[in-house]
């Protein structure tokens, strides 16, 4: 998948909108965990200037872009997720919320589950066997 064939952006779904300040703060300094994560449900790596930038495929022909960037002193943590111009024609734009939300989880989940399980690859909509 490449950026390119997201044909355009409707908007970007920042964390601001979605979690608090302190949600934020549990993937800081994290970010090689959240690349794992990505690779682990498919994502393909994306340019951009993001510390972490993936193309995430949620449904057939239906990436999401999850752009990651850890704090500094100057900013602070952040991270958005793009959806194809055309999102609005396969998911209401209720859903949207609950598949952001949803992915957000898996991420926050991965990054805390054990090490034995880091490095499988599995979907954020299944349970990983323990």
């Amino acid at each position: 998948a490449s950026v390119s064939r997201l044909g355009g952006i409707i908007g970007a779904y920042h964390a601001t909108s979605l979690v608090s300040n302190s949600d934020k703060s549990l993937f800081a300094g994290k970010s090689d965990a959240l690349r794992k994560a990505c690779l682990a449900i498919h994502g393909t790596p994306a340019p951009g200037n993001a510390d972490v930038s993936f193309i995430l495929p949620v449904f057939d022909n239906f990436p999401v872009w999850f752009q990651f960037w850890d704090g500094d002193e100057e900013f602070p943590v952040n991270y958005q997720f793009l959806l194809p111009q055309n999102a609005l024609q396969f998911i209401r734009y209720e859903t949207v919320w609950y598949l952001i939300g949803t992915i957000r989880d898996y991420l926050e989940d991965y990054i805390n589950i054990p090490d034995v399980l880091q490095g499988h690859r599995f979907s954020p909509f299944e349970t990983p066997n323990k």
